[in-house]
């Protein structure tokens, strides 16, 4: 499992009891061109494995966040800005987890597990 796609991402994602003012918000600024719905999220990994390892990918993220004690954790949003894409402008909100170590750690453990993958062309 050592190849990485743009097209898949690894993302923590809010109850969907909670998209609904998120979505309204980003359907207003969503860029047209993309073929996805644009749901609430936080971007751990990108690029991330091809759907033919997902299995596997999905046990070693549950491995990973078992082995640190990860628990489900609140997240605070607390900031808009825009990020220059290639072709685009991604509208992002960041925040801060509680307890404040969750997120960081989270997103730490599984960019360094899937650090030795390589990017596809």
């Amino acid at each position: 499992m050592n190849d990485l796609a743009w097209y898949s991402s690894v993302v923590v994602l809010p109850p969907k009891e909670h998209w609904q003012v998120f979505t309204e918000i980003m359907t207003k600024h969503h860029n047209p061109t993309t073929n996805r719905v644009p749901y609430p999220h936080l971007t751990i990994q990108a690029p991330f494995v091809t759907e033919e390892h997902f299995s596997r990918a999905r046990e070693d993220i549950y491995n990973i966040i078992k082995e640190a004690h990860i628990h489900p954790f609140q997240m605070t949003l607390d900031t808009f800005r825009l990020r220059e894409n290639k072709r685009s402008i991604s509208l992002c909100i960041t925040g801060q987890s509680q307890p404040p170590e969750s997120f960081p750690m989270l997103s730490n453990l599984i960019q360094n597990f899937y650090s030795n993958t390589k990017e596809l062309n």
